[in-house]
């Protein structure tokens, strides 16, 4: 086992791959297995606002992201509870890649996390604004507003608001932001739910109907396989 990998549970499921996905993958389909059964890497990603020198392999996608070869005591670490790094998934920091391809690099943009607790990718995408963009990090569950205000109050970059609003609010006052980030599920009431409101909005899959842009771009997928050209 790799150090630094989180063990698997006895009790999880294998992996399965419905056939059509395993049809879309083809050769690479057993590679995806592996990955799958395969015990999750620890990983961390530093913040450049705080001194330190950051150790571990590079996350390819994410130039504050590390892997770590042991996972260690991070309650017992003070670098932790000073915002000097965040644990987060190597996965959940493909935000950047997406914000690599808006047009918001460089500029004094007004942005929008609707759902930011508990701020991974709030502090993610407060270290890749401008220095002078605004960040509202926006939490309407109280109960998860507590810690999302910490990380920020950690993480130490200035021009960055909590807000503690329904999206309904959001939406209420036009296109008022540059870029929205969403990461949320699909719940009952949310396919009727308006998601227009700026520029860019980041977002999970969720059916396409439920998904109403004139552009979708998808991320991780390989180049010529999505949209597929065959029916599965």
């Amino acid at each position: 086992m790799a150090k630094g990998a989180r063990k698997r549970s006895a009790t999880a499921p294998e992996p399965f791959l419905p056939p059509t996905v395993a049809a879309m993958l083809q050769e690479q389909a057993d590679e995806l297995l592996v990955a799958l059964a395969s015990p999750s890497p620890t990983s961390i990603r530093y913040n450049p606002l705080k001194p330190g020198t950051p150790s571990g392999t590079p996350v390819p996608w994410c130039r504050a992201g590390r892997y770590l070869e042991e996972r260690p005591a991070f309650t017992l670490d003070p670098a932790l509870h000073a915002g000097a790094y965040y644990v987060q998934e190597a996965s959940s920091m493909l935000l950047e890649a997406a914000f690599q391809a808006s047009a918001a690099q460089g500029k004094n943009i007004r942005a929008l996390d609707l759902c930011a607790a508990p701020g991974g990718k709030t502090t993610h995408l407060a270290g890749l604004l401008a220095p002078g963009a605004l960040l509202i990090a926006n939490e309407p569950v109280p109960q998860r507003r507590k810690v999302l205000s910490e990380n920020c109050w950690k993480h130490g970059r200035p021009g960055v608001a909590i807000g503690r609003a329904r999206p309904e609010a959001y939406a209420a006052l036009g296109p008022r932001f540059d870029l929205i980030l969403v990461d949320a599920g699909v719940e009952a009431d949310s396919l009727s739910r308006p998601f227009f409101g700026g520029a860019v909005t980041f977002a999970t899959l969720m059916p396409m109907r439920a998904i109403p842009f004139r552009h979708v771009a998808l991320l991780g997928m390989n180049d010529g396989d999505y949209p597929r050209t065959r029916v599965p």
